[in-house]
Protein backbone atom coordinates (compact mmCIF):
# COMPACT_ATOMS: atom_id res chain seq x y z
CA UNK A 1 0.00 0.00 0.00
CA UNK A 2 2.87 2.19 0.88
CA UNK A 3 4.54 1.53 -2.83
CA UNK A 4 1.67 2.39 -4.21
CA UNK A 5 1.01 5.64 -2.74
CA UNK A 6 4.55 6.62 -3.75
CA UNK A 7 3.96 5.53 -7.17
CA UNK A 8 1.28 7.63 -7.13
CA UNK A 9 2.98 10.88 -6.04
CA UNK A 10 6.19 9.87 -8.14
CA UNK A 11 3.60 10.11 -11.16
CA UNK A 12 1.64 13.19 -10.36
CA UNK A 13 5.32 14.83 -9.84
CA UNK A 14 6.26 14.07 -13.75
CA UNK A 15 2.64 15.21 -14.77
CA UNK A 16 3.15 18.72 -12.54
CA UNK A 17 6.59 18.62 -14.64
CA UNK A 18 5.21 18.12 -17.81
CA UNK A 19 2.73 20.61 -17.27
CA UNK A 20 4.90 23.78 -15.88
CA UNK A 21 7.24 23.02 -18.84
CA UNK A 22 4.71 23.32 -21.54
CA UNK A 23 3.23 26.28 -20.14
CA UNK A 24 6.44 27.43 -19.83
CA UNK A 25 7.13 26.52 -23.83
CA UNK A 26 3.67 28.32 -24.79
CA UNK A 27 4.79 31.43 -23.29
CA UNK A 28 8.43 31.33 -24.68
CA UNK A 29 7.07 31.31 -27.90
CA UNK A 30 4.15 33.63 -27.84
CA UNK A 31 6.93 35.70 -25.89
CA UNK A 32 9.06 35.52 -29.43
CA UNK A 33 9.90 38.76 -30.69
CA UNK A 34 9.07 42.14 -29.79
CA UNK A 35 5.27 41.48 -29.11
CA UNK A 36 4.49 40.25 -25.76
CA UNK A 37 1.05 38.37 -25.56
CA UNK A 38 0.77 39.97 -22.16
CA UNK A 39 0.55 43.55 -22.80
CA UNK A 40 -1.97 45.59 -23.01
CA UNK A 41 -3.42 45.91 -27.11
CA UNK A 42 -5.76 48.14 -28.88
CA UNK A 43 -7.40 47.42 -32.17
CA UNK A 44 -6.74 49.48 -35.09
CA UNK A 45 -8.59 49.09 -38.72
CA UNK A 46 -7.43 50.05 -42.07
CA UNK A 47 -8.80 49.31 -45.76
CA UNK A 48 -7.18 48.86 -48.90
CA UNK A 49 -8.13 48.21 -52.87
CA UNK A 50 -5.50 44.82 -52.67
CA UNK A 51 -3.65 42.77 -49.99
CA UNK A 52 -2.54 40.59 -51.85
CA UNK A 53 -2.21 37.49 -49.93
CA UNK A 54 -2.31 38.61 -46.15
CA UNK A 55 -3.10 36.68 -43.92
CA UNK A 56 -4.02 36.58 -40.54
CA UNK A 57 -1.42 36.63 -38.00
CA UNK A 58 1.07 38.14 -40.14
CA UNK A 59 2.74 41.34 -38.73
CA UNK A 60 2.36 44.75 -38.20
CA UNK A 61 5.27 47.36 -37.94
CA UNK A 62 5.24 50.77 -37.17
CA UNK A 63 7.97 52.64 -39.14
CA UNK A 64 10.16 48.93 -39.13
CA UNK A 65 8.80 48.68 -35.68
CA UNK A 66 7.01 45.65 -34.92
CA UNK A 67 3.95 46.44 -32.76
CA UNK A 68 1.25 44.29 -33.54
CA UNK A 69 -0.34 41.40 -35.83
CA UNK A 70 -3.31 41.30 -38.01
CA UNK A 71 -6.02 40.32 -36.50
CA UNK A 72 -8.70 39.82 -39.52
CA UNK A 73 -8.77 40.13 -43.23
CA UNK A 74 -12.17 40.49 -45.04
CA UNK A 75 -13.97 42.19 -47.89
CA UNK A 76 -16.42 44.89 -47.27
CA UNK A 77 -19.98 44.70 -48.52
CA UNK A 78 -19.83 48.81 -49.22
CA UNK A 79 -16.62 50.42 -49.91
CA UNK A 80 -16.28 52.81 -46.56
CA UNK A 81 -16.58 56.55 -46.89
CA UNK A 82 -12.87 57.61 -47.11
CA UNK A 83 -11.44 60.13 -49.23
CA UNK A 84 -9.59 57.78 -51.23
CA UNK A 85 -12.82 56.26 -52.30
CA UNK A 86 -14.81 59.10 -52.73
CA UNK A 87 -12.26 60.37 -55.74
CA UNK A 88 -12.22 57.05 -56.69
CA UNK A 89 -16.23 56.64 -56.66
CA UNK A 90 -16.20 60.21 -58.65
CA UNK A 91 -13.55 59.13 -61.14
CA UNK A 92 -15.25 56.05 -62.07
CA UNK A 93 -18.78 57.62 -62.60
CA UNK A 94 -17.21 60.66 -64.98
CA UNK A 95 -15.36 58.78 -66.56
CA UNK A 96 -18.39 55.98 -67.78
CA UNK A 97 -20.19 58.70 -69.16
CA UNK A 98 -17.22 60.19 -70.68
CA UNK A 99 -16.92 55.99 -72.25
CA UNK A 100 -20.70 56.43 -73.30
CA UNK A 101 -20.73 59.84 -75.15
CA UNK A 102 -17.78 58.86 -76.53
CA UNK A 103 -18.89 55.54 -78.21
CA UNK A 104 -21.59 57.09 -79.22
CA UNK A 105 -20.00 59.63 -80.83
CA UNK A 106 -17.39 57.34 -82.80
CA UNK A 107 -20.82 55.11 -83.94
CA UNK A 108 -21.85 58.25 -85.82
CA UNK A 109 -17.99 59.09 -86.77
CA UNK A 110 -17.58 56.09 -88.77
CA UNK A 111 -21.15 55.79 -90.16
CA UNK A 112 -20.06 59.42 -91.37
CA UNK A 113 -16.78 58.03 -92.69
CA UNK A 114 -18.27 55.67 -94.76
CA UNK A 115 -21.20 57.70 -96.20
CA UNK A 116 -18.34 60.22 -97.41
CA UNK A 117 -15.87 57.58 -98.72
CA UNK A 118 -19.13 56.19 -100.78
CA UNK A 119 -19.52 59.69 -102.17
CA UNK A 120 -15.73 59.91 -103.02
CA UNK A 121 -16.16 56.50 -105.03
CA UNK A 122 -18.71 58.38 -106.73
CA UNK A 123 -17.06 61.77 -107.74
CA UNK A 124 -13.29 60.66 -108.32
CA UNK A 125 -14.41 59.47 -112.02
CA UNK A 126 -16.79 62.54 -112.11
CA UNK A 127 -15.41 65.50 -110.39
CA UNK A 128 -11.65 65.00 -109.56
CA UNK A 129 -11.46 68.47 -107.81
CA UNK A 130 -14.93 67.83 -105.05
CA UNK A 131 -13.23 64.11 -104.94
CA UNK A 132 -10.07 66.07 -103.84
CA UNK A 133 -11.96 68.65 -101.46
CA UNK A 134 -13.96 65.08 -100.13
CA UNK A 135 -10.47 63.68 -99.82
CA UNK A 136 -9.23 66.76 -97.54
CA UNK A 137 -12.28 66.37 -95.19
CA UNK A 138 -12.18 62.48 -95.24
CA UNK A 139 -8.77 62.80 -93.52
CA UNK A 140 -10.01 65.52 -90.92
CA UNK A 141 -12.35 63.18 -90.16
CA UNK A 142 -10.47 60.49 -89.87
CA UNK A 143 -7.82 62.39 -87.37
CA UNK A 144 -10.54 63.25 -85.48
CA UNK A 145 -12.01 59.63 -84.61
CA UNK A 146 -8.10 58.44 -83.86
CA UNK A 147 -8.42 61.31 -81.28
CA UNK A 148 -11.37 60.07 -79.81
CA UNK A 149 -9.91 56.03 -80.25
CA UNK A 150 -7.54 57.08 -77.84
CA UNK A 151 -9.01 59.82 -75.61
CA UNK A 152 -11.73 56.49 -75.28
CA UNK A 153 -8.59 54.27 -74.64
CA UNK A 154 -7.55 56.46 -72.03
CA UNK A 155 -11.20 57.01 -70.07
CA UNK A 156 -11.17 53.12 -69.97
CA UNK A 157 -7.67 52.74 -68.17
CA UNK A 158 -8.59 55.75 -65.99
CA UNK A 159 -11.79 54.15 -65.23
CA UNK A 160 -10.13 50.56 -64.39
CA UNK A 161 -7.53 52.54 -62.45
CA UNK A 162 -10.34 54.43 -60.19
CA UNK A 163 -12.26 50.44 -59.68
CA UNK A 164 -8.48 49.43 -58.69
CA UNK A 165 -8.22 52.26 -56.04
CA UNK A 166 -11.36 51.46 -54.22
CA UNK A 167 -10.54 50.46 -50.85
CA UNK A 168 -13.23 48.23 -49.97
CA UNK A 169 -10.97 44.92 -48.25
CA UNK A 170 -10.90 45.36 -44.26
CA UNK A 171 -7.75 45.04 -42.45
CA UNK A 172 -7.96 44.84 -38.86
CA UNK A 173 -4.71 44.87 -36.88
CA UNK A 174 -4.00 44.13 -32.94
CA UNK A 175 -1.48 46.77 -31.93
CA UNK A 176 0.09 47.10 -28.22
CA UNK A 177 -1.13 49.88 -26.41
CA UNK A 178 2.33 51.61 -25.64
CA UNK A 179 2.57 52.33 -29.50
CA UNK A 180 -0.87 54.25 -29.35
CA UNK A 181 0.13 57.72 -29.60
CA UNK A 182 2.26 57.57 -32.02
CA UNK A 183 -0.13 56.91 -34.57
CA UNK A 184 -2.09 60.25 -35.96
CA UNK A 185 -4.39 61.32 -38.25
CA UNK A 186 -2.17 61.29 -41.18
CA UNK A 187 -0.85 58.11 -40.54
CA UNK A 188 -1.37 55.54 -43.16
CA UNK A 189 -0.74 52.04 -44.07
CA UNK A 190 1.08 50.46 -46.85
CA UNK A 191 1.44 46.76 -47.17
CA UNK A 192 4.76 45.76 -47.67
CA UNK A 193 6.80 41.87 -48.53
CA UNK A 194 9.65 40.21 -47.40
CA UNK A 195 10.19 39.59 -51.08
CA UNK A 196 9.24 39.27 -54.44
CA UNK A 197 6.73 36.00 -53.79
CA UNK A 198 7.65 36.30 -49.61
CA UNK A 199 5.31 36.65 -46.74
CA UNK A 200 3.41 40.16 -46.18
CA UNK A 201 3.25 42.60 -43.88
CA UNK A 202 1.61 45.76 -42.63
CA UNK A 203 3.57 49.03 -42.35
CA UNK A 204 2.30 52.00 -40.48
CA UNK A 205 3.66 54.98 -40.53
CA UNK A 206 4.74 57.62 -37.97
CA UNK A 207 2.46 61.01 -37.37
CA UNK A 208 3.38 64.19 -37.55
CA UNK A 209 0.86 65.90 -36.29
CA UNK A 210 -0.87 66.72 -32.65
CA UNK A 211 -4.42 65.09 -34.25
CA UNK A 212 -4.99 62.02 -33.16
CA UNK A 213 -6.82 59.24 -35.74
CA UNK A 214 -10.04 59.30 -36.56
CA UNK A 215 -12.24 56.18 -34.57
CA UNK A 216 -14.81 53.87 -35.48
CA UNK A 217 -18.49 53.16 -33.38
CA UNK A 218 -16.48 49.99 -31.55
CA UNK A 219 -13.68 52.41 -30.78
CA UNK A 220 -11.06 51.01 -33.26
CA UNK A 221 -8.30 53.15 -34.64
CA UNK A 222 -9.14 54.00 -38.10
CA UNK A 223 -6.08 54.83 -40.00
CA UNK A 224 -5.80 55.72 -43.94
CA UNK A 225 -4.50 53.15 -46.17
CA UNK A 226 -2.63 53.31 -49.47
CA UNK A 227 -2.66 51.90 -52.83
CA UNK A 228 -0.78 48.80 -53.15
CA UNK A 229 1.12 47.59 -55.87
CA UNK A 230 1.19 44.04 -56.31
CA UNK A 231 2.94 41.83 -58.68
CA UNK A 232 0.09 41.12 -61.34
CA UNK A 233 -0.20 45.28 -61.56
CA UNK A 234 3.77 45.36 -62.35
CA UNK A 235 3.61 42.76 -64.76
CA UNK A 236 0.97 44.79 -66.83
CA UNK A 237 2.78 47.91 -66.71
CA UNK A 238 5.04 46.14 -68.21
CA UNK A 239 3.24 44.47 -70.85
CA UNK A 240 1.45 47.99 -71.55
CA UNK A 241 5.06 49.58 -72.24
CA UNK A 242 5.99 46.34 -74.46
CA UNK A 243 2.72 46.99 -76.25
CA UNK A 244 3.44 50.89 -76.40
CA UNK A 245 7.02 50.00 -77.98
CA UNK A 246 5.07 47.76 -80.69
CA UNK A 247 3.21 50.43 -81.53
CA UNK A 248 6.07 53.19 -81.45
CA UNK A 249 7.57 50.53 -83.78
CA UNK A 250 4.68 50.36 -86.02
CA UNK A 251 4.70 53.61 -86.15
CA UNK A 252 8.42 54.39 -87.07
CA UNK A 253 8.62 51.80 -89.90
CA UNK A 254 5.69 53.81 -91.30
CA UNK A 255 7.59 57.22 -91.11
CA UNK A 256 11.25 55.86 -92.61
CA UNK A 257 8.84 53.93 -95.25
CA UNK A 258 7.77 57.86 -96.55
CA UNK A 259 11.33 58.98 -96.00
CA UNK A 260 12.59 56.37 -98.20
CA UNK A 261 9.97 57.06 -100.75
CA UNK A 262 10.94 60.86 -100.81
CA UNK A 263 7.63 62.10 -98.76
CA UNK A 264 7.74 65.21 -96.70
CA UNK A 265 10.38 67.72 -96.19
CA UNK A 266 12.71 65.41 -94.32
CA UNK A 267 12.47 62.39 -97.62
CA UNK A 268 12.82 65.00 -99.97
CA UNK A 269 15.82 66.21 -98.29
CA UNK A 270 17.31 62.54 -98.26
CA UNK A 271 16.56 61.92 -101.92
CA UNK A 272 15.81 65.07 -103.85
CA UNK A 273 18.98 65.79 -105.38
CA UNK A 274 18.16 69.60 -106.32
CA UNK A 275 17.10 69.96 -102.40
CA UNK A 276 20.84 69.37 -102.23
CA UNK A 277 22.04 71.33 -104.50
CA UNK A 278 20.12 74.11 -104.11
CA UNK A 279 21.50 73.95 -100.32
CA UNK A 280 25.22 73.82 -101.77
CA UNK A 281 25.08 76.14 -103.83
CA UNK A 282 23.57 78.96 -100.75
CA UNK A 283 26.71 77.67 -98.96
CA UNK A 284 28.42 78.55 -101.43
CA UNK A 285 27.00 82.08 -102.21
CA UNK A 286 27.56 82.41 -98.24
CA UNK A 287 30.90 81.56 -98.23
CA UNK A 288 31.54 84.12 -101.48
CA UNK A 289 29.68 86.55 -99.31
CA UNK A 290 31.78 86.04 -96.24
CA UNK A 291 35.10 86.02 -98.58
CA UNK A 292 34.16 89.48 -99.94
CA UNK A 293 33.17 90.61 -96.08
CA UNK A 294 36.57 89.32 -95.31
CA UNK A 295 38.30 91.62 -98.01
CA UNK A 296 36.12 94.16 -97.38
CA UNK A 297 37.89 94.31 -93.80
CA UNK A 298 41.41 93.97 -95.26
CA UNK A 299 40.61 97.04 -97.45
CA UNK A 300 39.79 99.07 -94.65
CA UNK A 301 42.69 97.69 -92.74
CA UNK A 302 44.99 98.62 -94.96
CA UNK A 303 43.88 101.62 -95.44
CA UNK A 304 42.03 101.30 -99.40
CA UNK A 305 39.47 102.98 -100.48
CA UNK A 306 37.23 106.09 -99.05
CA UNK A 307 36.02 104.03 -96.00
CA UNK A 308 39.56 102.59 -95.45
CA UNK A 309 41.32 106.18 -95.69
CA UNK A 310 38.20 107.73 -93.08
CA UNK A 311 39.20 104.91 -90.76
CA UNK A 312 42.81 104.37 -90.89
CA UNK A 313 44.20 108.20 -91.92
CA UNK A 314 44.60 110.97 -88.97
CA UNK A 315 45.17 113.43 -91.08
CA UNK A 316 41.02 113.38 -92.11
CA UNK A 317 40.11 112.55 -88.20
CA UNK A 318 42.06 115.88 -87.78
CA UNK A 319 40.16 117.90 -90.77
CA UNK A 320 36.88 116.63 -88.71
CA UNK A 321 38.39 117.26 -85.66
CA UNK A 322 39.02 120.99 -86.66
CA UNK A 323 35.95 121.41 -88.43
CA UNK A 324 34.75 120.49 -85.27
CA UNK A 325 36.32 122.79 -82.98
CA UNK A 326 35.20 125.97 -86.03
CA UNK A 327 31.65 125.00 -85.62
CA UNK A 328 32.10 124.86 -81.61
CA UNK A 329 33.59 128.40 -82.46
CA UNK A 330 30.47 129.51 -84.32
CA UNK A 331 27.79 128.31 -81.83
CA UNK A 332 29.69 129.79 -79.14
CA UNK A 333 29.87 132.95 -81.36
CA UNK A 334 26.05 132.87 -82.50
CA UNK A 335 25.21 132.56 -78.39
CA UNK A 336 27.48 135.51 -77.29
CA UNK A 337 25.42 137.75 -79.97
CA UNK A 338 28.57 138.00 -82.25
CA UNK A 339 27.84 138.26 -85.81
CA UNK A 340 24.22 138.70 -88.28
CA UNK A 341 23.56 135.48 -87.10
CA UNK A 342 24.04 135.82 -83.62
CA UNK A 343 22.19 138.82 -83.52
CA UNK A 344 19.33 137.68 -85.31
CA UNK A 345 18.80 135.01 -83.01
CA UNK A 346 19.53 136.26 -79.22
CA UNK A 347 18.55 140.17 -80.19
CA UNK A 348 15.09 141.32 -79.03
CA UNK A 349 14.88 144.12 -81.14
CA UNK A 350 15.12 142.46 -84.37
CA UNK A 351 12.40 140.28 -83.53
CA UNK A 352 10.39 143.82 -82.14
CA UNK A 353 11.33 145.24 -86.12
CA UNK A 354 10.25 142.23 -87.80
CA UNK A 355 6.80 142.38 -85.80
CA UNK A 356 6.06 145.64 -86.61
CA UNK A 357 7.31 145.44 -90.14
CA UNK A 358 5.18 142.01 -90.36
CA UNK A 359 2.23 144.52 -88.85
CA UNK A 360 2.34 147.16 -91.15
CA UNK A 361 2.55 144.35 -94.01
CA UNK A 362 -1.08 143.12 -92.46
CA UNK A 363 -2.01 146.72 -91.66
CA UNK A 364 -1.39 147.01 -95.71
CA UNK A 365 -3.05 143.89 -96.76
CA UNK A 366 -6.28 145.07 -94.72
CA UNK A 367 -6.10 148.42 -96.59
CA UNK A 368 -6.25 146.37 -99.86
CA UNK A 369 -8.87 144.27 -98.49
CA UNK A 370 -10.57 147.19 -97.78
CA UNK A 371 -10.21 148.94 -101.43
CA UNK A 372 -8.53 152.23 -100.10
CA UNK A 373 -5.60 153.41 -101.53
CA UNK A 374 -3.72 153.05 -104.93
CA UNK A 375 -3.33 149.18 -104.48
CA UNK A 376 -6.98 149.00 -102.72
CA UNK A 377 -8.80 150.47 -105.69
CA UNK A 378 -6.75 148.74 -108.22
CA UNK A 379 -8.10 145.50 -106.55
CA UNK A 380 -11.76 146.34 -105.76
CA UNK A 381 -12.80 148.88 -108.49
CA UNK A 382 -13.71 146.93 -110.90
CA UNK A 383 -14.05 149.67 -113.54
CA UNK A 384 -10.54 150.45 -112.97
CA UNK A 385 -9.61 146.93 -113.47
CA UNK A 386 -12.38 147.47 -116.93
CA UNK A 387 -10.41 150.55 -118.26
CA UNK A 388 -7.24 148.48 -117.46
CA UNK A 389 -8.36 145.50 -119.32
CA UNK A 390 -9.56 148.16 -122.28
CA UNK A 391 -6.06 149.58 -122.37
CA UNK A 392 -4.22 145.75 -122.92
CA UNK A 393 -6.62 144.89 -125.41
CA UNK A 394 -6.03 148.32 -127.58
CA UNK A 395 -1.50 147.83 -126.72
CA UNK A 396 -2.31 144.05 -128.14
CA UNK A 397 -4.37 145.83 -131.31
CA UNK A 398 -0.98 148.50 -131.98
CA UNK A 399 1.32 145.80 -131.79
CA UNK A 400 -0.31 143.93 -133.88
CA UNK A 401 -1.17 146.45 -136.36
CA UNK A 402 2.80 147.26 -136.18
CA UNK A 403 3.62 143.29 -136.36
CA UNK A 404 1.48 143.81 -139.77
CA UNK A 405 3.35 146.79 -141.08
CA UNK A 406 0.31 148.89 -140.38
CA UNK A 407 0.73 152.66 -140.04
CA UNK A 408 3.74 154.61 -139.61
CA UNK A 409 5.24 152.40 -136.94
CA UNK A 410 3.95 149.41 -138.91
CA UNK A 411 6.32 150.84 -141.82
CA UNK A 412 9.14 151.40 -139.82
CA UNK A 413 9.07 148.19 -138.16
CA UNK A 414 8.39 145.88 -141.65
CA UNK A 415 9.23 148.19 -144.91
CA UNK A 416 12.64 147.53 -145.66
CA UNK A 417 13.32 150.73 -147.45
CA UNK A 418 12.40 153.20 -145.05
CA UNK A 419 15.02 150.98 -143.09
CA UNK A 420 17.86 151.54 -145.79
CA UNK A 421 16.78 155.55 -145.68
CA UNK A 422 16.92 155.99 -142.22
CA UNK A 423 20.51 154.34 -142.29
CA UNK A 424 21.87 156.41 -145.24
CA UNK A 425 20.19 159.48 -143.66
CA UNK A 426 21.53 158.67 -139.87
CA UNK A 427 25.17 158.10 -142.32
CA UNK A 428 25.00 161.54 -143.74
CA UNK A 429 24.73 163.20 -140.81
CA UNK A 430 27.41 161.41 -138.94
CA UNK A 431 29.71 162.28 -142.19
CA UNK A 432 28.22 166.16 -141.56
CA UNK A 433 28.73 165.91 -137.68
CA UNK A 434 32.14 165.06 -138.77
CA UNK A 435 33.29 167.26 -141.26
CA UNK A 436 32.03 170.01 -139.03
CA UNK A 437 34.06 168.74 -135.76
CA UNK A 438 37.20 168.91 -138.06
CA UNK A 439 36.01 171.94 -139.84
CA UNK A 440 33.54 174.50 -137.92
CA UNK A 441 35.12 177.20 -140.01
CA UNK A 442 33.87 175.97 -142.98
CA UNK A 443 29.96 175.78 -141.72
CA UNK A 444 29.94 179.10 -139.24
CA UNK A 445 31.85 181.42 -141.68
CA UNK A 446 29.09 184.21 -142.29
CA UNK A 447 29.03 186.12 -145.36
CA UNK A 448 28.35 190.19 -145.71
CA UNK A 449 26.88 191.57 -149.39
CA UNK A 450 26.36 194.92 -149.52
CA UNK A 451 24.65 196.13 -152.84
Amino acid sequence: MERKKRFVWAQLKVGIFVITALVTAAVGILSIGTVSVFAPKVNAKTYLAGVSGLKEGDVVLLQGVEVGNVGEVRITKDPPPTDTNRQAIQAIDENTRKIEVLQTQLVERRNQLKEMRDEYGKLLAKDPKSARQLENQIERTQRLTEAELQELDNARDALENAKASLQNIEVTMVIEKKYEDRIKRDSHVTLGSAGLMGDKYVEISLGRTNIPPERDKDGAMVIAGSRVTDFREIMTGVDDVIANFGVLSQRMENIMAKFDEGQGSIGKFINDPAFYNNLNDTILEAKHTANTASSLINNIQSGRGTVGRLVTDSKIYDTLEATTDRLESLVNRINSNQGSVGRFINDPTIHDKTSKVISGVDEITQRINKGEGTLGRLSKDEALYQNAQDTLQKLTALVDDIHQGKGTLGKLAKDQQVYNNLNEASSEIAKLLYDFRKNPKKYLTINFKIF
